[in-house]
Order: C-alpha cells, then structure tokens, then sequence
C-alpha cells in the first residue's frame, strides 16, 4: 500500500476512463448509461472536457509516483480525497435515480479503494516534518 503502488493505480484508472471518454465520449456513455445518450454540442464538450481532467490525473499520477515526501504530494492526496469522495456521491446518485447501469457499481468501488487509500497516504504523511 505505498504512495507508489496508489499512483499507478490512480494513473491507469484516470487513463482508462479519459481516453476512451475523449475519443468516443457517446461510445463511452452508452457502455454505462441506461438510457441511449444521445450527444449533443454541449455534452460532448462537458464529457470531453472531463475527460482531459482525468487524463491530466493520470499524467500527473505517473510523473508523481517516485516522489518522496513533500507538500505537494500531500496536496495531490488531498485533491484525491475531495475527488473521489465527489465521484462516489455522484455515481452513487446516479445509480439511484436509475440513469447508470448496475455495472456503474465498479466505477464506485473502484473509487472507494482510492478514496481509503489516499486517505491512509495522507494521513501518514500528515507527521512529516518537512522542511
């Protein structure tokens, strides 16, 4: 449970969601959403540009893996705990209101596990004397 092994698994987690999400975002939705998503301008611009978010984790993520200690990588924890916490509340509403198939149910463990295991990077890094 190293801050390495969570950046890697943060990177191929965002990558496997933005890319395929800014090549073929309608592609993409239709997979997890009950409903067929029919693309208009102003959601293709929205899926793609959250898509671009997640690929910049995912590159962020893997230029971070061999940090050592540091504020920013206690911010880059902090920013995974307010994410992913904001992701599960959403995907979580979602599947209530029955717009996400029942496989949207990965998206949110998936996240869980990230969210519980940022969570226990920052706080090991909250002892840190850094300089």
């Amino acid at each position: 449970m190293t801050s390495r092994n969570f950046f890697l698994f943060q990177a191929f987690v965002a990558l496997a969601y933005g890319i395929p999400l800014l090549l073929m975002p309608e592609a993409f939705m239709n997979l997890s959403a009950v409903s067929k998503v029919e693309m208009t301008t102003k959601f293709d611009l929205i899926a793609r540009g959250y898509a671009t978010v997640l690929i910049g984790v995912g590159i962020a993520s893997i230029v971070a893996r061999n940090a050592g200690p540091s504020i920013a990588r206690r911010g880059f924890f902090a920013l995974a705990l307010v994410t992913n916490t904001l992701v599960i509340i959403v995907g979580i509403g979602a599947l209530l209101r029955g717009e996400e198939k029942s496989s949207g149910w990965i998206t949110i463990v998936m996240t869980a596990i990230l969210l519980a295991w940022s969570g226990m990077l920052w706080s090991k890094d909250k002892d840190l004397k850094l300089e």
